[in-house]
């Protein structure tokens, strides 16, 4: 959430620089590879409030459409109810980026996290299974997230682009004394699960059926790594680095509605 917070001031810019026309009946939003969905409704929201304030749609003239797309297996559709209930919402064109960037400026917590995770499953994990306990992860580079000449071949203009690095609050709140050993564990684990869980599962699996076996792994797994937060707690003292693009698709308008 605190990425999404950091990017209040770059949605704002790129809304205000869009050549928008109250005329058409249709106004859309597009987050191409939205995971479980959370954070990207609570952006979306952000959007449509600015949209509003700003006066660039005309809720009684136009539909908002947003789109958040990922894997089916995600709960998206679920979470939809919560953010947008009942209610038609809109959101705009393809108009804001958002990417890890990794290379001269380290990502801490892509170094933390998978180390302790590969830890921890040295200690449930068959030899054979950990070979299988792997994460495919790239992170762009900065020049593959500004490429100019892309930008030019595409009609698009580059408005803004910044590397923004983002400290972790939790650690923040632990070291000053406002949570526990506990509390500052106990959401890490849960969050690094989220992602990480259908990875574990696999390489249990990846030899034989489902078992209720691999549910009391996943569980031992688990509560290992949780006491590993709670013993090195400096290990997530993390930041992330990511790279805010504001991009304008030349003429947008008159080419969609032509």
């Amino acid at each position: 959430m605190v990425a999404i917070y950091a990017s209040i001031p770059y949605i704002r810019e790129a809304i205000d620089v869009l050549d928008i026309s109250t005329s058409c009946p249709l106004f859309t939003i597009a987050d191409f590879g939205a995971s479980h969905g959370l954070n990207s409704m609570r952006a979306m929201k952000m959007i449509i409030e600015y949209l509003r304030e700003a006066k660039m749609v005309d809720d009684e003239q136009q539909q908002i459409l947003v789109v958040h797309n990922d894997l089916p297996i995600l709960m998206i559709g679920h979470l939809s109810s919560k953010f947008f209930p009942r209610t038609p919402h809109t959101t705009g064109r393809c108009f804001y980026c958002q990417y890890p960037v990794y290379g001269n400026l380290e990502s801490t917590n892509f170094i933390s996290e998978r180390s302790l995770l590969y830890k921890c499953a040295q200690a449930v994990l068959s030899p054979e299974q950990l070979l299988n306990f792997t994460f495919s992860v790239y992170q762009r580079s900065y020049a593959e997230c500004v490429d100019r000449d892309l930008f030019a071949r595409c009609s698009i203009e580059l408005i803004r682009a910044d590397i923004v690095r983002i400290e972790s609050p939790q650690y923040a709140d632990f070291e000053n004394g406002q949570v526990t050993h506990d509390e500052f564990a106990r959401p890490i684990a849960k969050t690094i699960r989220s992602w990480s869980q259908s990875v574990l599962r696999q390489a249990l699996e990846i030899n034989g059926k489902p078992s209720t076996t691999d549910d009391i792994i996943m569980a031992q797994f688990w509560t290992i790594y949780e006491k590993k937060v709670k013993e090195w707690p400096q290990e997530f003292n993390t930041c992330v680095c990511l790279m805010f693009l504001t991009l304008k698709k030349a003429n947008a308008m008159e080419i969609k509605y032509q």
